[in-house]
């Protein structure tokens, strides 16, 4: 299916206090994904915001503050996430956000209707 230039934003979270190579390691598996992903559906990255460390039940996270305020702000409708639990580990908590959310792994395709 042809998006068009449809502007989306990447999003990946690591959390845990283990090892900073291997998080970064993660880090950098799921946004080359997402990016590879976004390529194949004729997607435009507009920015990725990460978030190293944090637990998904935490809100307050740097990287998902700056995606939700850019969302609201126009600069995107639709966020890209390799799963969804990287946004949220509870999913009621993805309601009343001001995007779209895509999950590579879990099915979640709205760009598909």
């Amino acid at each position: 299916v042809y998006m068009g230039e449809k502007k989306v934003a990447i999003y990946c979270r690591v959390a845990g206090n283990g090892n900073a190579e291997l998080k970064q390691i993660a880090l950098e598996h799921q946004r080359q994904n997402l990016e590879h992903y976004a390529a194949k559906k004729g997607l435009t990255v507009v920015n990725c915001y990460e978030d190293v460390g944090y637990n998904g039940l935490n809100d307050d996270r740097p990287g998902l503050q700056q995606l939700i305020a850019d969302a609201a702000a126009g600069s995107f409708d639709t966020v890209l996430v390799y799963k969804t639990d990287r946004l949220y580990r509870q999913p009621q908590n993805n309601h009343n956000l001001p995007f779209s959310l895509v999950s590579m792994l879990d099915g979640r395709d709205k760009l598909e209707r």
